[in-house]
């Protein structure tokens, strides 16, 4: 019982490591709730046929589906039943290309869980029926191993999780080690786990997250990105629609220069696109503290898909009203975007962090690491022009983010115009860069951005160009903007407007409506403004209940529901088959095997050293009536060791004798509680202690 506990114990410290895998720890009731019941059943099965062990395995989904697919049940059981179906078969699959921290919930959860359950069941199962030492510790490593390898691309060691796995393995060899031979073999395969385990935990420890074998770029599965060859070309369009229209409305807190729908990071010359990989995500997007918190509250208009609005590099993503099927983000553009469209009034609230221009000190530098080599590429055909104007405007300047305060200075101070041709090319910024000052070629933020990043890095310094809206309550077409951003290593993406906002013009939509449902106007005509009515001072907010409860609670109620139909199912089997034994001697041992069960339902267990009759004698005693008793333990004596002078009548009279003695159990009153003990799982455990 104490090797069960451990493998139990070990297998839910292995659990531990999908904190940082998950947004949230509501899976952790899930991950008990499944380390519990396969141990359980493992214990209860160990002993009888493949059969039995190949249904106890199988009531996974008992568990898996109401902790991990609640989401879903209310699209009918077929829909949960095709979830459940994917997420067994090609789990893993969506385990490995999903954006991380992941929602726990649906196809992810559900591979998790099978592979505690699996590793539970499995060591329990093994610790009962090998005698090989290390046999139990096998499904303990692998599963352990099996969740490093999902978490290699998170921050932290995991070293509190790796030391308790490491002491409760070397305890679990320890236990079942019983001989002095097998103890020698138990302290050299303790020996090799605790090396392994250090070894790998000082390695993890030194190396950096990024210098950790990953897996998960090895295996994407990206939602596929919009047929647009650049956002980009959509600024000039929105800005010259007549009449403008409403979009969304943005209520932010926090100093930001827009509102961001795409990022681009690739330049050939002619055209900024982005080819980065678009994974599925939950609420929980990044963990990026570098920077000033910003957040947003955004309510979806006339807004096109597929791109959906952000603030900063976004961290958290939380829809108020009903959330689009498939949400996908790209850790490397900041982007958000849904596979399809949404519903007008869609609202949802964005956090994120916004590093500013304006806190960047003299040491601050840009990025000079591998990971931003692709942006700070620049095709080689850079025009001399743009190299010499770089130089040139950036000549005065002693620091990284004084050259760049320089070049946004300088391109805001050229003429601004949206009846300048558009493109953002290698012609069109060498034009722009050698025009003089009295307005000959103008641009807009298009332009503008483009030049900025590209003579970023022409100095050699990562940059990208963002496509989005500027900071409105309402943001309409006449809002669409454009501004470049350049990675400064502790700081993130800063943030460059190299468009000068006073030389922009905006129209104001005439009657915009961004609300779902209309605003009721009083019968006198006038338009009263509406106000939020606060709850009463005595009235705290009411606390919504816990994500985790429904689920634990449904599957709380399926193992009462698989308690109550194998209990008796299997009781009921096991007499039919002690009744239709092959032998008149086994079927009288049988009827006494299932006297004593009767007898053990009512607390009167059989110990080892007391034969038949000195039991019998035992529980006549506590009975207050011993004959039926004495008679069934005197035939069964018989039956043992001279079934040869057994009677030929003796199984239906031992039979018979059963059923009188189950009946005097319950005398009175108590035969309403004899229904009781047909759910008693007891004689269904202590049958491998009485042999």
């Amino acid at each position: 019982m104490v090797q069960v506990f451990v493998c139990a114990v070990t297998a839910g410290v292995s659990g531990l490591l999908y904190l940082d895998f998950f947004t949230t720890g509501d899976f952790l009731p899930a991950l008990g709730t499944a380390v519990l019941v396969a141990s359980a059943l493992a214990w209860s099965t160990a002993r009888r046929g493949l059969g039995w062990r190949v249904a106890a395995f199988a009531a996974f989904p008992l568990i898996a589906v109401p902790f991990a697919l609640h989401d879903t049940f209310d699209e009918g059981w077929m829909r949960v039943a095709s979830e459940f179906g994917l997420g067994v078969a090609g789990g893993w699959a969506r385990v490995l290309s999903v954006s991380v921290p992941a929602e726990p919930t649906g196809q992810v959860l559900v591979a998790v869980l099978l592979l505690l359950w699996s590793t539970a069941f499995a060591s329990v199962l093994l610790a009962l029926r090998s005698r090989a030492v290390l046999a139990p510790a096998g499904p303990l490593l692998a599963g352990f191993v099996a969740g490093l390898v999902v978490v290699a691309s998170l921050q932290g060691a995991h070293l509190e999780a790796a030391a308790v796995c490491a002491a409760l393995l070397v305890l679990l060899t320890f236990l079942r080690a019983t001989t002095s031979v097998r103890m020698r073999a138990a302290a050299g395969g303790a020996a090799f786990l605790v090396f392994a385990v250090a070894a790998g935990v000082g390695a993890g420890a030194v190396a950096s997250s990024a210098d950790r074998l990953d897996p998960r770029p090895l295996h994407t599965d990206p939602v596929p990105p919009p047929d647009l060859i650049t956002p980009l070309n959509e600024v000039r369009n929105q800005l010259i629609t007549k009449p403008v229209r409403p979009l969304f409305t943005a209520r932010t807190t926090g100093e930001l220069v827009g509102i961001r729908t795409a990022a681009l990071g690739h330049f050939d010359g002619t055209v900024w696109t982005s080819d980065d990989d678009y994974l599925v995500v939950g609420e929980r997007l990044a963990r990026d503290t570098s920077g000033a918190g910003v957040t947003a509250r955004i309510t979806l208009g006339e807004l096109p898909p597929p791109f959906l609005p952000v603030v900063g590099r976004p961290n958290t993503v939380r829809f108020t009203t009903a959330a689009p099927k498939t949400i996908a983000f790209s850790a490397t553009a900041d982007s958000l975007l849904a596979e399809r469209s949404w519903p007008p009034g869609t609202t949802y609230e964005v956090t994120g962090v916004q590093p500013l221009a304006r806190d960047l000190t003299r040491e601050a530098a840009p990025s000079s690491s591998a990971e931003f080599a692709a942006f700070r590429e620049v095709p080689d055909t850079v025009p001399a022009g743009v190299l010499a104007q770089t130089l040139a405007v950036t000549s005065a300047a002693a620091t990284p983010a004084e050259k760049l305060r320089a070049i946004e200075a300088h391109l805001r101070g050229l003429p601004y115009s949206l009846d300048a041709a558009p493109g953002h090319s290698y012609a069109r910024i060498s034009r722009l860069l050698g025009a003089s000052q009295d307005g000959d070629d103008k641009a807009y933020a298009e332009l503008h951005a483009s030049a900025f990043a590209v003579m970023a890095r022409v100095l050699g310094y990562p940059s990208r160009v963002a496509v989005g809206y500027r900071v409105r309550e309402q943001v309409t077409t006449a809002d669409a903007h454009a501004w470049a951003e350049v990675h400064f290593t502790g700081h993130g993406w800063v943030a460059f407007d190299p468009t000068d906002p006073a030389k922009t013009q905006r129209d104001t939509p005439q009657q915009p409506r961004m609300a779902p449902a209309p605003v009721p106007v009083p019968s006198d005509g006038s338009q009263k403004p509406t106000t939020t009515i606060a709850p009463p001072p005595g009235d705290p907010p009411v606390e919504p209940e816990p994500e985790y409860l429904r689920p634990a609670l449904l599957a709380f109620a399926g193992l009462v529901l698989l308690v109550v139909l194998v209990v008796p199912i299997a009781k009921a089997r096991r007499r039919h088959r002690r009744r239709r034994a092959p032998s008149a001697a086994a079927r009288v041992v049988g009827a006494w095997e299932e006297a004593v069960d009767r007898l053990l339902e009512r607390d009167l267990a059989l110990t080892p050293e007391r034969t038949p009759l000195e039991y019998a004698r035992h529980a006549g005693a506590r009975l207050g009536s011993s004959s039926v008793l004495l008679e069934l333990a005197d035939t069964t004596t018989t039956a043992i060791y001279g079934p040869a002078h057994l009677a030929p009548d003796a199984p239906e009279r031992t039979w018979r004798l059963e059923r009188t003695l189950s009946r005097s159990l319950y005398p009175g009153w108590r035969r309403l509680l004899r229904w009781r003990a047909h759910f008693d799982p007891r004689p269904l455990f202590a049958r491998r202690r009485r042999r």
